[in-house]
């Protein structure tokens, strides 16, 4: 198996062609003042992506500065248990930052949530940060060379929901570019490709939210089938 780091650079530059061509990695001394703003070391994962690609990041701390009390979610208020927002999210209804929470490790990365601009509101998004740009990447980038789509639900009857849908998944040829935790899962081969996250609470989930793409709709019902009794989950689509 190779390094998160590898494999997260793999996905993205056979998505995009080119895309580090784009790159500008911050220097030592760059994240040096980004862990100064946090009060702690920041994780491995996340000190990768600032020296590969992550010089546009250091925008956003040094405009927000460390974060005091009130930018801190209620339920975690320990001055730098969080760093100020990776991105703002443009939602007119709900305006919202996100941040990276450092009291959430996971695998050599930390948990990723959302919080309302203006508000108190909080959302979980992602146990871990490369699983949010892996999960984005083959969303934004994959899943769209595929005339065809769905999306909807799985659920199992009990736990480990995570290794069922692997096995399934690995027996007809997908395999998984990046690996993952029990609340992300990404599946790929040449004429499909599958996402699934679900929100990260606890240690396990016994449902997953998915997106299933395919060359035509027959080849969307097979793998869904494939899914319902291979895997022994319940499968419900959106789409009519």
């Amino acid at each position: 198996m190779s390094h998160p780091e590898q494999q997260i650079e793999r996905l993205l530059t056979r998505l995009v062609p080119n895309i580090e061509d784009g790159w500008d990695g911050a220097t030592r001394e760059e994240i040096a003042e980004i862990e100064a703003i946090a009060g702690r070391p920041l994780p491995d994962f996340y000190r990768w992506f600032l020296r590969r690609m992550g010089r546009p990041e250091l925008r956003q701390h040094r405009l927000h500065g460390r974060p005091g009390d009130r930018d801190v979610p209620r339920r975690d208020r320990t001055a730098g248990s969080t760093i100020p927002p990776h991105r703002r999210q443009t939602d007119p209804e709900v305006p919202m930052h996100t941040w990276y929470d450092l009291e959430r490790p996971a695998r050599h990365d930390s948990l990723v949530f959302d919080r309302e601009i203006e508000g108190e509101l909080v959302q979980l998004v992602s146990e871990t940060f490369r699983e949010l740009l892996a999960w984005k990447a083959m969303f934004n980038f994959r899943l769209p060379t595929f005339p065809c789509q769905c999306k909807g639900s799985l659920r199992a009857a009990g736990t480990g929901i995570s290794a069922r849908i692997e096995r399934a998944l690995s027996n007809h040829g997908f395999e998984q570019p990046i690996s993952t935790g029990p609340f992300c899962k990404l599946f790929d081969r040449p004429d499909a490709a599958m996402i699934c996250r679900a929100t990260p609470r606890g240690s396990d989930t016994v449902r997953l939210y998915f997106r299933l793409a395919a060359a035509n709709d027959s080849s969307l019902r097979r793998i869904l089938r494939v899914v319902e009794k291979e895997a022994d989950l319940e499968v419900g689509t959106d789409d009519p």
